[in-house]
């Protein structure tokens, strides 16, 4: 009876140890488990802010896109009034041209009257 005590008792022993250690491994698991539940949400508010700043590289690029398709156009309008004006002060110089050798007529023709 005794040696079948101490088989029960030495059985239950073993038990409590694998018990023990199983319980161990459990927490050693939980905490491990915790870690990747933290990491995964830093991972995630890193992943959503990394979206923002991607959209505002996109909004950036759009804008400076129409800021170079505006300055495009405004080149184009100042060229167009650049040969305008051009134009006109070549009209000018013929108009005091044609007003010089007007008078220069009227004065020959007064010298002959």
């Amino acid at each position: 009876m005794r040696q079948l005590h101490g088989l029960i008792e030495d059985s239950r022993s073993t038990y409590q140890r694998q018990i023990t250690a199983l319980e161990q491994r459990v927490n050693e698991f939980a905490a491990s488990l915790q870690t990747s539940y933290t990491t995964i949400g830093a991972l995630r508010s890193e992943l959503e802010v990394r979206k923002d700043v991607g959209e505002q590289i996109s909004m950036e690029r759009d804008a400076k896109e129409k800021i170079q398709q505006a300055k495009a156009e405004l080149q184009q309008e100042m060229d167009g009034c650049t040969k305008f004006i051009v134009a006109l002060e070549a009209k000018q110089v013929k108009s005091q041209e044609m007003s010089l050798q007007l008078l220069r007529h009227l004065k020959s023709a007064e010298s002959e009257v």
